[in-house]
């Protein structure tokens, strides 16, 4: 793993990750620490760790929690009181089904699984926190019920409330359906 100065655009080595990985989140807590989430290992296997980096000591540790499913391609988004929401993901080649979301606390280090209206597959999608605290998942991918070598992109969005603990759809939010949203993008 490499620091690179956003001034000079010199990269400094500061430590490795435990599991090399892929499509995985990177997430910066309140506090500095960097929280790495899931993320496919090796040719299918995909990782449910996770691990973190801490500035400190530039080194990266195993959380011993781990996520109900293995998952990739999802979304980890800090919350305003300090969790963090994952959401979606792939599993596997196979694609197999999984549990939507949880909720990682970096005060416990434990994941708590989050109530959903069903428990639809999704990745390769966009989330972010509003200004009301609330987080909006739109779009991504999910399984063709048909084949399960292909994909149906998604023309949904979903959105967590803190309060409620809850992950429920909203209408459909586009004309047309869209996957890999830059998770940069603003919102209006």
């Amino acid at each position: 793993t490499e620091l690179v100065d956003e001034i000079t655009g010199r990269a400094t080595r500061s430590g490795d990750l435990a599991t090399g990985r892929v499509d995985h989140t990177a997430t910066r807590l309140n506090d500095g620490r960097v929280l790495i989430v899931g993320g496919a290992v090796s040719g299918t296997q995909v990782a449910d760790t996770l691990e973190i980096w801490t500035p400190a000591t530039g080194r990266f540790r195993t959380v011993t929690a781990k996520m109900a499913m293995p998952r990739a391609g999802h979304s980890a988004t800090l919350l305003a009181d300090g969790r963090v929401l994952i959401v979606g993901g792939y599993t596997s080649a196979a694609l197999a089904r999984y549990r939507l979301a949880e909720i990682f606390d970096p005060q416990t280090e434990t994941l708590t699984p989050v109530a959903a209206a069903n428990n639809d597959p999704r990745w390769s999608h966009a989330a972010h926190l509003l200004n009301d605290g609330s987080v909006v998942v739109l779009g991504g991918a999910r399984p063709d019920p048909a084949n399960a070598e292909r994909e149906i992109v998604l023309a949904t969005a979903m959105r967590f409330i803190p309060a409620t603990a809850f992950l429920d759809h909203l209408a459909r939010w586009a004309a047309a359906a869209r996957t890999w949203h830059p998770r940069w993008a603003a919102s209006s």
